[in-house]
């Protein structure tokens, strides 16, 4: 049955669309009805103490499709791009990068006042609300 489903979508792209629009509208009850037989099959033999699910097929997650082609294509794409990007970048040695220590952002003005003064900076008291 998900052959069945499969080919039934890949054939969509050659058909127009009303009938494909006619024609999907019953992929998801068909759907629906096969995994609430499963559901009964799995309960039937849980009551009976067999194992029918031997015979059941798995469902299929069919939220989403990976386009094998497209995604191929992708991947070579972002492999050149990283080749090319390579070959521009220079490569950079760790060892003789510099390390920049950067103080509080403030105005020059703040920045001078806190040197002069040797005292901590004042802070505003907190006052607890009831």
């Amino acid at each position: 049955m998900d052959n069945l489903i499969t080919y039934l979508e890949a054939s969509q792209q050659q058909q127009n669309a009303t009938k494909v629009l006619r024609e999907t509208k019953l992929i998801p009850r068909l759907v629906l009805e096969a995994e609430q037989f499963s559901k009964r099959v799995i309960l039937l033999a849980n009551k009976a103490k067999l194992n029918w699910q031997q015979y059941l097929s798995l469902g299929t997650a069919r939220d989403f499709r990976i386009k094998g082609p497209v995604l191929q294509e992708v991947l070579n794409a972002r492999e050149q791009a990283d080749e090319t990007r390579n070959d521009d970048e220079p490569d950079i040695d760790a060892a003789s990068a510099t390390t920049e220590i950067i103080g509080q952002l403030g105005s020059d003005a703040e920045i001078e006042e806190e040197q002069e003064s040797d005292e901590e900076p004042s802070r505003r008291k907190r006052r607890r609300v009831s």
